[in-house]
């Protein structure tokens, strides 16, 4: 794995964005009540939070990944080293 997930992760929550906005305006300009309008504006707000918050824990969790993984080749390489006097 690579930290990639930042680039990716970063484009899916723009794209994402500009989806939102896009049928943020549409739900806006409707012919629906305006409670309705802005009940469905915040859901969609709403679900554009969760997915943010599951972007960084996709990331986190990669992150975390591959620092165990780097710790454990570096623990590896310094127990095969061994000093003899």
């Amino acid at each position: 794995m690579t930290n990639d997930t930042v680039l990716l992760g970063g484009l899916g929550v723009l794209v994402l964005g500009g989806v939102i906005w896009f049928v943020a305006q549409r739900f806006v300009n409707s012919n629906l009540f305006a409670r309705a309008k802005r009940l469905s504006v915040y859901l969609i707000i709403a679900g554009f939070v969760v997915s943010v918050v599951m972007v960084m824990r996709w990331h986190a969790e990669n992150y975390i990944a591959e620092s165990q993984a780097a710790n454990e080749i570096n623990t590896s390489r310094h127990s095969e080293l061994s000093i003899s006097i």
